[in-house]
């Protein structure tokens, strides 16, 4: 027998908008059911680099990505293939995370404000 609740809202997909679009609906005292079909924390590819512009949003979600070892990225440098380097700083900065930390932090944080979350679903009827 399948198992039914009730939700305000049901979120399918549970990737960086997904997961962050449940926390800051239950934050503000939403039921949020999220179905992802993988379960986490899982390897993705990612440019994994975040301006600093979203701190200020992911800190009233209560997310801190230094906590599980994000770095400050304030420069880059590209170098072409004949080692000519192009530098360059970058005033607003960023930080680097894993995708894999940074999805499982979003997770673990989520996991205490939702309703209920749903691991490796396949179908929904």
């Amino acid at each position: 027998m399948a198992n039914k609740t009730k939700s305000d809202v049901i979120i399918i997909g549970g990737g960086l908008a997904g997961l962050t679009a449940a926390l800051h609906l239950a934050t503000n005292n939403f039921s949020v059911c999220l179905i992802e079909k993988n379960e986490y924390p899982h390897h993705k590819v990612c440019g994994e680099y975040v301006s600093n512009e979203v701190l200020p949003y992911l800190n009233s979600l209560g997310i801190d990505p230094f906590s599980v070892g994000a770095k400050k990225i304030s420069k880059f440098e590209i170098t072409n293939a004949k080692g000519f380097p192009l530098k360059a700083s970058l005033p607003l900065g960023g930080f680097g995370i894993s995708r894999y930390a940074f999805d499982n932090l979003l997770f673990e944080s989520l996991k205490n404000r939702a309703k209920i979350i749903f691991d490796t679903v396949e179908k929904v009827t």
